[in-house]
């Protein structure tokens, strides 16, 4: 929910939905060329945007995603002040983030995964953060900064087989 003050973040987090939502798709065709005989992959939750058509004291903008119920939320990496990959999912889930800096030519990557785990290797995921060399995607884009940060604690030998 945002208010009408935050109006102008709204594209912004709409887009970085859908950037990782598109590399999502392609990561996931990456995994099935490499592992044929498995059944890998990332889904992000497409948001909608929602606006009350009735009178409100305070504006508000909703945006919206699937409701999953109760399947148990995650967060597998986090780019707080320190890079912090949590649970045994995060190596696959590193392993796309670094994937896309290499796809995108070091100009993005998609950090902050979190979500729901739908089977083994399979995940539908929400609410990414991009950070951007141009540091154009607005609220919580680090730039080069975020990109280094990222990077320089993400390189292990785990990553390998995936991120090459």
């Amino acid at each position: 929910m945002k208010d009408y003050e935050h109006l102008n973040d709204v594209p912004a987090d709409i887009a970085k939905q859908y950037m990782a939502a598109l590399m999502a798709d392609a990561f996931t065709k990456v995994l099935k060329k490499t592992y044929p005989d498995k059944q890998y992959y990332l889904r992000y939750i497409k948001p909608f945007l929602a606006i009350p058509m009735y009178r409100q004291e305070k504006p508000f903008l909703y945006e919206l995603e699937e409701y999953k119920g109760d399947v148990m939320f995650e967060n597998f990496n986090r780019p707080n002040n320190q890079v912090k990959f949590e649970g045994r999912d995060s190596t696959l889930l590193n392993a796309f983030s670094h994937w896309t800096y290499e796809a995108t030519g070091g100009n993005f990557i998609v950090v902050d995964i979190q979500g729901w785990r739908a089977g083994h290797w399979q995940y539908v995921l929400t609410d990414p953060i991009v950070f951007s060399t141009a540091k154009s995607l607005k609220n919580v884009d680090w730039g080069q900064n975020g990109i280094k940060n990222w990077m320089n604690h993400h390189i292990n030998d785990d990553c390998k087989e995936v991120c090459g």
